[in-house]
């Protein structure tokens, strides 16, 4: 009875023939593999976090924890995302392209040892020092990531938050121009209006800095047109206006 019960199976592969028994091989290849993907994908999101760099966990798109250098267990992808952010002990650097832009070889010229090219925009990072001398500007921010909760929230506004942290000084100094034709037109006609058309040209440029932020915030701007063009647009106004005033 036992001799029998063992060689049914047999027989029937044998019924069903070679194309049966192929497919039946084949459901269980395709089991064998499907397993195989099911434990890779639960296991996907077992990694080694460097040193120099801090995990933060997203499950479904919210922040769930932050978790420092070492071994990290999370969920597979979609229910759980790993993303690295450098550690806060490490400094990053974010150079300012404004003074940096790239010049094709063929059209720089060699002056005081220094390459300038023929299209004034790219050369706006020299500068002349009082001795008549050539120098070359080049701005770098370095800053630290304390918070990595904070960081991921924030991170797409980081760009435009530097380069409008950088022409910030640049702003005041643009208001200050700007000012020269306002108290020359509205002065003769009262402190008053004076007054009220500094407020009013304070409230357009706090007004059209906050458009082009937010502008750059959802990536419709590059972070640097979105933090230097509120400067360079009053700063032409400034000069339209003080060119009309009558002397």
């Amino acid at each position: 009875m036992t001799d029998m019960s063992k060689n049914a199976p047999d027989k029937d592969m044998q019924e069903v023939g070679h194309w049966g028994q192929a497919v039946a091989l084949s459901f269980r290849f395709l089991l064998v593999g499907a397993a195989a993907v099911a434990l890779g994908w639960l296991l996907s999101n077992i990694r080694q976090v460097p040193p120099d760099s801090q995990a933060v966990i997203l499950r479904l798109g919210a922040v769930a924890r932050v978790q420092g250098p070492g071994l990290l267990i999370a969920w597979p992808k979609p229910i759980e995302q790993v993303v690295l952010v450098p550690a806060s002990a490490r400094q990053i650097q974010f150079a300012i392209g404004r003074f940096t832009e790239s010049q094709p070889p063929s059209s720089a010229t060699d002056v005081y040892g220094y390459d300038l090219s023929d299209t004034p925009r790219l050369n706006s990072g020299f500068l002349l020092s009082g001795d008549s001398s050539v120098v070359h500007l080049e701005a770098r921010v370095f800053y630290q990531i304390t918070d990595a909760q904070s960081y991921m929230i924030a991170e797409g506004h980081i760009a435009v938050a530097l380069q409008r942290k950088y022409s910030g000084p640049l702003s005041v100094m643009v208001m200050a121009f700007l000012g020269i034709p306002l108290a020359l037109s509205f002065g003769r006609r009262g402190t008053v209006i004076a007054l009220c058309s500094a407020v009013a040209v304070s409230l357009a440029y706090w007004g059209v800095s906050g458009g082009f932020q937010q502008l750059g915030n959802h990536g419709l701007l590059p972070p640097p047109v979105a933090g230097w063009a509120p400067p360079v647009i009053f700063a032409a106004a400034g000069t339209y206006f003080l060119a009309r005033i009558r002397t």
